[in-house]
């Protein structure tokens, strides 16, 4: 069995015929959605075609809005495989991408950010769907102390003599998640002094061996 190459040509999707054995089904849902991310997006994600049987391996609801916008033309990646191979690719193509598994505190900190800006939450997403992620992530890990002028001078002086000793890549986790200690504490200064507190007592885990090596 041959490793199919592709070229990038545009093709009418009344060519693209669907294949017989597509088993992905595509509720009104996703098809807003990805209507929506092809509108703001483009085609970034170009559909499969075999040239050899005429039929689409992939993206399959891709075609379909594009026909019914009356698009001329669409970006498509031609492949020239066998049947057996293309019925492989039909029913491995998107399961390999359904193995991956989902870091939900990150997802949750790239939704706020989104959600922050002028355009807020991308297509597929809304502000439902982001207040139940949060809702099931809980409140941060922090203590709710209560912090006065002194007190969160003392934090932030130590953490600034302490900050080489945090391990690489503590630091971003725990900054995304200062918005969240804000939305659930209701205070800025004090978000800022439990985010501090958390990475010094971080840092003090840290052994002179970590360091070294």
């Amino acid at each position: 069995m041959s490793t199919p190459e592709f070229t990038v040509e545009y093709r009418a999707p009344a060519e693209l015929s669907p294949h017989p054995l597509n088993f992905r089904r595509h509720p009104s849902p996703q098809k807003d959605a990805l209507a929506a991310s092809l509108r703001e997006h483009s085609w970034l994600a170009a559909p499969i075609w075999n040239r050899r049987t005429g039929r689409l391996l992939d993206g399959h609801l891709r075609v379909e809005i594009a026909a019914a916008d009356g698009q001329p033309a669409i970006p498509v990646r031609v492949i020239d495989v066998s049947e057996e191979q293309e019925r492989r690719i039909l029913a491995s193509f998107d399961r390999i991408g359904s193995l991956a598994l989902q870091d939900e505190q990150q997802l949750a900190a790239l939704l706020q950010e989104l959600a922050a800006t002028e355009a807020g939450l991308p297509a597929g997403w809304e502000q439902g769907d982001l207040d139940a992620l949060l809702e099931e992530l809980g409140p941060p890990n922090v203590s709710f102390k209560e912090f006065d002028e002194e007190s969160f001078q003392g934090i932030e002086d130590e953490w600034t003599e302490v900050k080489f000793r945090v391990p690489l890549g503590t630091v971003p986790v725990i900054e995304q998640q200062v918005e969240r200690i804000c939305a659930v504490c209701g205070f800025k200064e004090k978000a800022k002094g439990m985010a501090l507190e958390r990475l010094v007592q971080l840092a003090a885990t840290v052994t002179d061996d970590e360091l070294a090596g």
